[in-house]
């Protein structure tokens, strides 16, 4: 296996050969035809966009491959110094020599719609591999055929993501083709939903619905959601028909004024089930243009060669940087993006006002009421956004004895993890405020347009100078689908609570 992967990196390396070269005849007609015209067609520049692009690529993919190579040949060496396994009195083969044997049976399959690699073993082999592995292989007699299933083989299962997460990561993705988008966003979410079918007048015990379906003695009901008149009664009990017995009204409650509830109980076969609600408004999302400009003099992209690429990385840096800071604080007036903090529809959270709060609670304790919050519209936080320099202090807190807490704070490889969450850590996010919700389900990113390059010696005094101005721009904006589902916490206090 690790000689097919060093197959793999010497064809890449080959690629990347021929596609050097050919950006470099693309760079020298670029340079000549900039001599005799004072400007390169759009033909050569789109040539060495595209050349440039799929050299990063292959790059990537050959340092990725480089990596599996070493991960594969240091975890098959520490598998061969664990020692030879027996069985039956016969000595099984070492797992390289299995791997080896079985490699020319490698094929994809499909469980549960989950495309994996499975490895056909022999029933001898399986229990080997069972015993020196720990990993799973089934087997049911000598005869028969063992098959170990996510090998190593396959990486994405041993190979821990290499990067923090960042904000980007965290949203629903779609692409759009215009420069508006209208979008629905949920203000209603009711799971049964009926509605009065005679008016009620203040201290009634006595209500009459559409339906009864899926009600329940006990069971909490909200009466005018949304009006000034909104108020809670607990059924007491079903006279008959669609009459219930209610504690008492505290308000006159008009006809069709609707009753509903977060949840309820199965009906029996062949009769009416409960009704559920959802309702959505329009909202018109502006598609925006971030760009960012950076210059160098001709004669450095071409003595330089590195220097394009350089220019690019740190565009592209600047470039999310500032979009991350859209996404959290953009004002929503053109020409900035809506961002989460400042959407009046998102929920709070203040530490000093939480009635659940306790003395002594700390930073973690408010993050974890936070994600309750949200949970309890229903939304199942997945995610934490945290300021940089307040994830330092929340992680060196310190216990009476002056140990370090780590039991809620953990680092998984390169992701960061409050309360067993996901943490995004950035300093585009005010300190002593964070963020909590799950943000696939609360937000989308509208993408338009990503990674827009172009070059030109026409702006300003560029052609009288020799110099050449780069842009780079993006075109997106967000659009909110349960914007009351993300939570903007504030922290009080110092971070262990005191």
């Amino acid at each position: 296996m690790s000689a097919d992967l060093q197959a793999q990196l010497t064809k890449i390396e080959g690629d990347v050969g021929r596609l050097e070269k050919l950006m470099l005849d693309d760079l020298a007609k670029r340079g000549e035809q900039i001599t005799k015209h004072g400007v390169a067609n759009e033909k050569t520049a789109s040539s060495i966009d595209k050349h440039g692009n799929e050299i990063l690529t292959l790059r990537n993919e050959a340092k990725q491959l480089k990596l599996d190579k070493e991960k594969l040949e240091g975890r098959l060496d520490k598998i061969e110094l664990n020692g030879k396994h027996r069985s039956g009195g016969k000595r099984v083969n070492h797992i390289r020599e299995i791997a080896k044997k079985a490699h020319a049976h490698l094929k994809l399959t499909s469980s549960g719609g989950a495309p994996q690699y499975r490895m056909t073993l022999t029933a001898e082999e399986s229990r080997a591999v069972s015993s020196i592995m720990h990993r799973k292989a089934v087997v049911m007699d000598d005869a028969a055929v063992g098959v170990l299933d996510d090998t190593i083989f396959e990486p994405e299962h041993v190979i821990l993501p290499r990067r923090e997460l960042v904000i980007r990561d965290l949203f629903g993705k779609r692409t759009v083709d215009g420069d508006t988008y209208i979008h629905r966003t949920q203000t209603r979410r009711n799971q049964l939903y009926t509605e009065l079918s005679a008016s009620a007048v203040a201290t009634a015990t006595a209500i009459f619905v559409d339906s009864i379906a899926g009600m329940f003695v006990g069971q909490v009901l909200t009466i005018n959601q949304g009006d000034a008149d909104e108020e809670d009664v607990t059924i007491a009990a079903f006279p008959g028909g669609l009459e219930i017995t209610i504690s008492a009204l505290a308000n006159n409650q008009p006809e069709d004024a609707p009753a509903t509830s977060d949840r309820f109980i199965p009906t029996a076969e062949a009769q009416i089930k409960p009704f559920g609600k959802l309702a959505f408004a329009n909202v018109t999302c502006i598609v925006e243009t971030i760009a960012t400009l950076m210059e160098a003099t001709r004669q450095q992209l071409m003595d330089v060669r590195e220097l394009e690429a350089l220019i690019r990385d740190e565009m592209r840096y600047t470039l999310a940087f500032n979009k991350e800071h859209q996404y959290l604080s953009g004002s929503g007036t053109t020409p900035e993006l809506q961002g989460i903090c400042t959407n009046a529809a998102v929920a709070t959270y203040v530490q000093t006002t939480d009635p659940k709060a306790q003395a002594g609670d700390t930073w973690l304790d408010a993050i974890l009421k936070a994600m309750d919050t949200a949970d309890e519209s229903e939304i199942a936080p997945t995610a934490v956004v945290l300021h940089k320099t307040d994830w330092v202090q929340i992680v060196t807190i310190k216990g009476s004895d002056a140990h370090y807490i780590w039991r809620m704070v953990q680092v998984d490889g390169p992701i960061a993890r409050v309360w067993g969450t996901p943490c995004v850590k950035t300093r585009n996010l005010n300190e002593g405020e964070f963020l909590t919700s799950d943000f696939r389900r609360t937000v989308r990113l509208l993408d338009r347009e990503q990674g827009a390059f172009a070059m030109t010696e026409s702006h300003g005094d560029n052609f009288a100078t020799n110099t050449i101005t780069m842009r780079l721009e993006d075109r997106e904006c967000l659009a909110f689908r349960r914007a009351d589902g993300i939570v903007k916490g504030t922290f009080d206090g110092n971070p262990d609570g005191s």
